[in-house]
């Protein structure tokens, strides 16, 4: 495995606002003092009360969350929509996700992240949820941090940290956010707005599952989805458009991690399953199944959907998921030119079921065409 290299940054990282000194960091060795305070890890948690008081630490539900330190993981909520969650143990150079636990429209997305303050040992994950139309909201949620060093999963993750790179020219996203099976830098390609080609080296063999969610402040109410990839000769190109609250493209930062096989925390997991469906709703006869979910790909065995009412899907995983987390990446979703793929979120997950709940553009049940997404679970 060849040298990790990462670029160390002394301040917390806000996410979305690109400088060029991020970009000209030369690239040291963390030290083993670093190390040993803050390290390698992942860690995931389920909010179960969007509305504790402002200001004070709670801990969420146990059986809904783990650290790989043996730690237990924290929120404060900082205002409406607002909450910032505490990884004891866990470094600061890794990947955060987050999906909203819910049956309407609210969306949460990634604000910042970075080094717990001073007299604690960790990181802090900052999560900011909103309205369909970007006002802030408290909200459930779901979210996962890794950081791997090392690992027996194949894929990659980064933080694409510049929203508006200059058009059709690559970059490299902040190094110290990276991490390849493949010992490779990724580079990010803005190729209009709101549209991004990310291209993984030497991963070859293509992907099983992703998530992706955007990041930073600037943006309120942006989000970003999964359009697609394939394997070339020498890499994987992944597709990723964002949009704005009113789902016109719009630039923004955004986290992504790509699985070929192992699981989405990189790290030694008691169970991991994931999907790729598509679930098709009242389509016009003729034009395809109707009332039905289609399995593209899982893992470790064949998942099943059942198609329960307009945006409602049961998705049933080969594992036990009286625990654990679970994330949902929709695919080709809602914006303007095609609004009803919407936006889908957690509405609840149990035994060895997930309910996926999606709407359009407008926060409505989809009345055509259904929704494309991903489910993701670790425990």
């Amino acid at each position: 495995m060849p040298t990790i290299w990462r670029a160390r940054v002394r301040t917390f990282a806000i996410l979305g606002v690109a400088t060029a000194a991020i970009a000209a960091m030369s690239l040291i060795r963390i030290s083993v003092a670093e190390a040993a305070t803050a390290g390698p890890g992942f860690g995931y948690l389920w909010l179960d009360n969007a509305s504790t008081a402002v200001s004070v630490e709670y801990t969420p539900s146990l059986g809904y969350q783990r650290n790989s330190t043996g730690a237990q993981n924290t929120v404060t909520r900082r205002g409406t929509g607002s909450y910032d969650v505490y990884l004891p143990g866990l470094g600061r150079f890794g990947t955060p996700m987050v999906t909203p636990y819910a049956v309407s429209s609210e969306r949460c997305k990634i604000g910042s992240w970075g080094a717990a303050p001073r007299g604690k040992n960790g990181t802090v994950v900052n999560v900011r949820c909103t309205t369909r139309t970007g006002g802030p909201v408290n909200a459930l949620f779901s979210m996962t941090y890794a950081y791997a060093v090392t690992s027996t999963s194949t894929g990659a993750y980064l933080w694409s940290n510049v929203p508006s790179p200059a058009l059709g020219s690559p970059y490299t996203p902040n190094t110290s956010y990276q991490y390849s099976s493949a010992g490779r830098r990724a580079t990010v390609t803005r190729s209009e707005p709101g549209w991004y080609e990310v291209h993984l080296p030497g991963l070859t063999v293509g992907y099983q599952t992703l998530t992706v969610v955007a990041t930073g402040t600037s943006s309120v109410g942006a989000y970003c989805n999964d359009y697609n990839g394939w394997p070339t000769a020498t890499d994987t190109v992944q597709f990723i458009g964002c949009f704005g609250a009113d789902g016109q493209p719009a630039d923004s930062g955004f986290a992504l991690t790509v699985l070929d096989s192992g699981n989405t925390m990189f790290g030694s997991v008691t169970s991991a399953s994931y999907a790729w469906l598509t679930c098709y709703d009242d389509l016009p006869p003729g034009s395809g199944p109707v009332d039905t979910c289609v399995i593209a790909s899982s893992s470790p065995g064949d998942a099943t959907a059942d198609w329960l009412g307009s945006g409602q899907y049961l998705v049933h995983m080969p594992a036990d998921m009286s625990g654990g987390n679970v994330q949902i990446t929709p695919q080709t979703g809602a914006d303007a030119f095609n609004p009803s793929w919407g936006r889908c979120s957690i509405s609840y997950w149990f035994g060895s079921s997930v309910m996926v709940s999606c709407v359009d553009i407008n926060g409505d049940p989809p009345s055509t065409n259904g929704a494309t997404f991903r489910v993701n679970f670790v425990s």
